[in-house]
């Protein structure tokens, strides 16, 4: 996104100081720093930027907008053996893809697709409507089984979720019932 600004890096020391101290557990609760300084105010402000927000508590440093690989070779060098993440916005993103093993060799360690599920998703939906609209039956070859879907839910799994919150006296009911319908 063109025209990004960026807060004082003194309030955003202050963000993650106050993240820090608030936290209770930090196994669970995992403070990721972004940057969009890369913009606005160039590579050396924003590489300098994320090292402050590690050194004021921050696990990880995430460094927004790379538009080219080499970018992408220095912010990783950067913060080579730290929790580093980019975001690779498909569809109209400026960081360029490239393959999550070429991520990683650079020193990525959280690689993040924002819209990918979604734009693919969102193109399927289309398709649906259409044919929906048009009549025309659903394409096995675009879709899952009833079954496939009930697997890949794990369907089993939530109806055991599900039975743990009935009383006692309705799971007895249940089986009661069940039992007798299997016998009629």
């Amino acid at each position: 996104m063109a025209g990004k600004e960026v807060i004082p890096v003194k309030d955003m020391l202050a963000k993650i100081r106050a993240a820090t101290e608030a936290r209770a557990d930090k196994k669970k609760l995992f403070l990721l720093a972004r940057t969009d300084a890369l913009q606005p105010d160039g590579m050396d402000e924003a590489l300098l930027r994320g090292e402050r927000y590690l050194r004021a508590g921050a696990d990880g440093v995430w460094v927004e907008g790379p538009g080219k690989r080499s970018e992408l070779e220095r912010i990783g060098r950067e913060f080579r053996g730290e929790p580093l993440a980019v975001t690779i916005l498909e569809g109209g993103g400026k960081t360029p893809w490239l393959h999550p093993s070429d991520l990683h060799a650079m020193g990525f360690t959280m690689l993040l697709y924002p819209t990918t599920i979604l734009f693919r998703v969102t193109r399927a939906i289309q398709r649906a409507l259409r044919d929906l609209r048009d009549g025309r039956p659903m394409p096995r070859t675009e879709a899952v089984s009833f079954t496939d879907f009930e697997k890949i839910v794990d369907i089993a799994y939530w109806k055991s979720v599900e039975q743990q919150s009935v009383p006692l006296g309705e799971r007895l009911h249940q089986v009661v019932n069940s039992l007798f319908k299997r016998l009629a």
